[in-house]
């Protein structure tokens, strides 16, 4: 007999529009659905099948796991190295790198250092009294400053002891500067090792040398000449002279940067460093100390305030000029740069830029000294008339000749020359009487004022001016070279008697050009 068909599973579902029911939205539908065979059954929304993870991924999986596993083991705490010192184990190892760590990242900082993403500080393993002995010495790098270059990357921090070992258990300290400014090289023999046991990077580990940090704006500082790049010769009239000092600009120049190492500077943005070598010595008349105001040296930026120049004019008490080198920070667009001296009331320029003096600058002080000294060239004697008490006699004098001076201020007093384009004109011009009584092996007396006239070469005549002390000097321009000093009429001597000249004696005088 035939067995009757067992009936199927049914199972709703959505049918999809556009089947021509014209409902737009689709429509339940229902199926027969024969029963499966012992082989096959149809699961509706029962268990998902499992799955299977090839094997290759597997092993991916774990490796990772192990890799993991290892760096833990490698790092945790247990696992640091021992630190000792003289054969004491360290107690605070890890501060002290710490420590070292901060400090380093600091100073490389303050001083404008590049130091590697890898850069850290380290001890180093020596040996001793026991072989996890560190030196007095902490390593900290790779670093570079202004000029460094490798393999000179390395800070230098000392170690200390901050007290006696306790137990074979000792503290250490860390220096708060390096031993040395300047990265050093490694030892050849150095075992670096950190508490956390990483690793020195390799070489210089990318770092290059720094260009050196700006300098503060409008900054004005006394450097050494070892400090600069090679200045610009300045012209031989490059110098300022007044009473109590003189001061001559040797060289000048725009410089990229000034100092080394470490303590470099280039010019802060927008501005020029400008380098000058600056000779000062004693003026005219005296010396610094011998003024009677301070005498004072600065500069001004396109007619501006004047600053002063850090000089340290207080050891300028000696007659030896002294040398002096300023560098100083200037906006880039500056139309001038000048040197400003006042001493003696008066006020003096001379450009940096090009060594140009100002030109209300005392104008006979800008010779050279050996073009300020002459000659001064007579016969040696003259006849005059000697009138002693009612008694006269006739007799030959002695002239006294050293030389002739071009000059701007008295030596006596406060007064000079009567414009910045004339100079004052002296004569150490003496005469002595025979038998003329006067105690001390020797005796001169002076021709007054209006006993001199200077002919110029060229120029009109001169009269002689008496200043304070007796000083008779002439009213020149700052330009004489050359005339003649004509002596004529009465003078009288220190002892009272009166002495003509009978006729007019001439002395020439002539300085180089």
């Amino acid at each position: 007999m035939r067995r009757a068909a067992r009936p199927g599973r049914r199972i709703s579902a959505w049918a999809p529009d556009g089947d021509g029911d014209g409902d737009g939205g689709g429509r339940p539908a229902s199926a027969q659905v024969p029963a499966a065979s012992g082989e096959e059954e149809l699961l509706g929304g029962g268990r998902r099948p499992r799955r299977i993870v090839p094997l290759g991924w597997a092993a991916v999986l774990a490796l990772a796991t192990l890799v993991a596993t290892g760096v833990w083991y490698h790092n945790r705490a247990d696992r640091a190295i021992a630190v000792s010192y003289s054969g004491s184990t360290v107690d605070n190892a890890h501060a002290v790198i710490s420590g070292a760590d901060a400090a380093f990242v600091r100073y490389v900082r303050d001083h404008h250092g590049a130091r590697s993403e890898h850069a850290r500080c380290y001890f180093n393993q020596v040996g001793g009294r026991a072989g996890t002995d560190v030196s007095a010495t902490v390593f900290c790098g790779p670093v570079l400053f202004y000029g460094g270059a490798a393999p000179a990357m390395y800070l230098r921090y000392p170690l200390s002891p901050s007290g006696a070992a306790v137990h074979n258990h000792l503290r250490l300290q860390l220096g708060d500067l390096p031993a040395s400014a300047t990265p050093q090289s490694l030892p050849v023999d150095a075992r670096l090792e950190r508490p956390d046991c990483r690793t020195l990077p390799e070489g210089a580990d990318g770092v290059v040398p720094p260009p050196p940090p700006p300098a503060p704006f409008y900054a004005v500082v006394r450097v050494n000449g070892s400090d600069l790049p090679r200045l610009s010769p300045a012209p031989d009239t490059a110098t300022i002279g007044s009473r109590n000092v003189q001061v001559t600009m040797r060289a000048s120049g725009f410089v990229p940067y000034y100092g080394h190492d470490a303590h470099a500077r280039s010019a802060p943005p927008g501005q020029r460093l400008l380098g000058f070598q600056l000779q000062i010595g004693q003026g005219e008349i005296g010396s610094l100390n011998d003024a009677e105001q301070p005498v004072r040296i600065g500069l001004a930026l396109d007619d501006g305030s004047t600053r002063a120049l850090p000089l340290a004019l207080g050891d300028m008490s000696t007659n030896e000029p002294k040398t002096r080198f300023v560098v100083a920070a200037v906006p880039a667009d500056a139309r001038t740069a000048d040197l400003v001296v006042r001493d003696a009331g008066i006020t003096q320029r001379l450009s940096i830029l090009t060594g140009v003096p100002g030109k209300d600058n005392i104008a006979v002080l800008a010779r050279p000294a050996t073009a300020r000294h002459g000659k001064a060239t007579s016969t040696g004697r003259a006849l005059a008339k000697v009138d002693a008490s009612g008694r006269q006699s006739r007799t030959r004098l002695t002239l006294l000749l050293s030389g002739a001076h071009l000059g701007y201020f008295s030596f006596y007093g406060p007064e000079h020359a009567s414009a910045p384009d004339r100079a004052l004109l002296g004569l150490d011009l003496y005469y002595q009487i025979p038998d003329d009584p006067c105690p001390g092996s020797a005796c001169a007396d002076m021709f007054g004022a209006k006993n001199l006239v200077l002919l110029p070469d060229g120029g009109a005549p001169i009269r002689a001016h008496e200043f304070t002390g007796h000083d008779v000097e002439f009213d020149v321009p700052a330009t004489f070279h050359s005339g003649t000093v004509i002596i004529s009429g009465a003078s009288r001597t220190w002892s009272g008697r009166i002495v003509t000249l009978i006729r007019p004696y001439r002395v020439r005088v002539s300085f180089p050009n």
